[in-house]
This record gives structure tokens, C-alpha cells and sequence, in this order.
């Protein structure tokens, strides 16, 4: 039986035959399945990089946390460019580094490129198992979907209206924000403080 982590890899790396990317959620622990092309650009642009696992989220997280098709706490599936191509945010970690990264759509290939949002801490797999973990221990930063519209927020001077999907950074109990693309570049949205 191979362990969840490594399954997670091979959905990501192997040619998926699949036209658009999505979330997993058939088996016990959510798979990024991503075309070929996509998986081709992120490998090209950072071959250490792995992206994150649910089973590393507090216990809470994934408790409360709606996955679906679109979204789990390490990956969010969206069209981000407004160009009607499904792109992918995702969470993972190099040898050296935490990133947050972004394969967006570009004519008819697919680019990466880094999303700041804060200094990214490199996670550390647990070496304890589920049950030995306390219900806070786990990564403490996530991602979910937000979909085209009126953002109102208390931390804003004016409502944020977007045209295409966003994705909320989420570090739990401490601050949240929308994360937009316009006119080529990433910009914030605070919601919570």
C-alpha cells in the first residue's frame, strides 16, 4: 500500500488525462490531479516542490474545512486571469522554502509564478500520527476559493468587487485575506485582522 504523501505526489507529477485541474475528494486524503501541461510548468519551475498535504492541517481544519472539486486547504482551482482557462494556487515546499504558487494559463501553454502572501514557513510533516497530535498541531496557513463579486470587509476603505475567481489566505486564528489578480498583478484584500 503506498502512503497517502506519496500518492499525492504521483497524482501530480504523472500525465493525468484530464482537460481541466481538480480536487480529489474520493479517497480518505484530497489529490490534486493537474493536466500534463500544468504539472510540466510546475516541475520545470521548481522540481523540489511538493505541494501540501490535508492530513498536516489541524485536526480542527479539516474538520470544519468544505472541500471540494475546487478547493481544499492547500490548492484552489479557479479562473484567476479571466481567460476561461482553469488555473491553479497552490501551497507547498521546496528543500529550502514554504511557497505559494500559481500555475496560471498563457495562451496555450502555462506559466508559474510565486503569489506572496507573507513569509511562507517551510511546514514540517509531523512525525506523530493523527491520533497522537494535538488538535491545533498541523500547518497553520490555508487556502479556499472565492468566487466573482462584492467583497465588503471591516479592514477596507471600500467593498472589493472582483470579475473572475480570487482565493482567501486563511492563517487561522490570526488573519485572513482575499488574493485577486488584476492587470497582471496579485493584490490583497484584508477580511479579517
Amino acid at each position: 500500500m503506498v502512503p497517502g504523501h506519496a500518492i499525492l505526489a504521483l497524482a501530480l507529477l504523472q500525465p493525468a488525462a484530464v482537460r481541466s485541474p481538480r480536487i480529489d475528494t474520493n479517497g480518505t486524503e484530497p489529490l490534486l490531479v493537474l493536466p500534463a501541461a500544468m504539472a510540466d510548468a510546475l516541475k520545470r519551475f521548481d522540481p523540489e516542490f511538493t505541494p501540501r498535504h490535508f492530513i498536516d492541517y489541524p485536526r480542527w481544519v479539516r474538520n470544519g474545512y468544505k472541500l471540494s472539486s475546487r478547493q481544499a486547504p492547500f490548492a484552489v482551482v479557479g479562473d484567476f486571469n479571466g481567460d476561461r482557462i482553469q488555473d491553479v494556487v497552490l501551497l507547498g515546499d521546496n528543500r529550502v522554502a514554504g511557497r505559494c504558487l500559481a500555475i496560471l494559463s498563457s495562451g496555450k501553454d502555462f506559466k508559474v509564478v510565486d503569489v506572496q502572501i507573507e513569509r511562507e514557513s517551510r511546514a514540517v510533516p509531523s512525525q506523530k500520527s493523527d491520533s497522537e497530535r494535538d488538535e491545533y498541531d498541523g500547518i497553520q496557513t490555508g487556502l479556499s476559493l472565492v468566487r466573482p463579486g462584492i467583497i465588503r470587509s471591516p479592514y477596507e476603505d471600500r467593498p472589493l468587487r472582483t470579475t473572475t475567481d480570487a482565493f482567501e489566505v486563511t492563517h487561522y486564528e490570526a488573519s485572513a485575506k482575499v488574493v485577486y489578480y488584476r492587470d497582471g498583478v496579485w493584490r490583497e484584500y484584508w477580511t479579517s485582522n
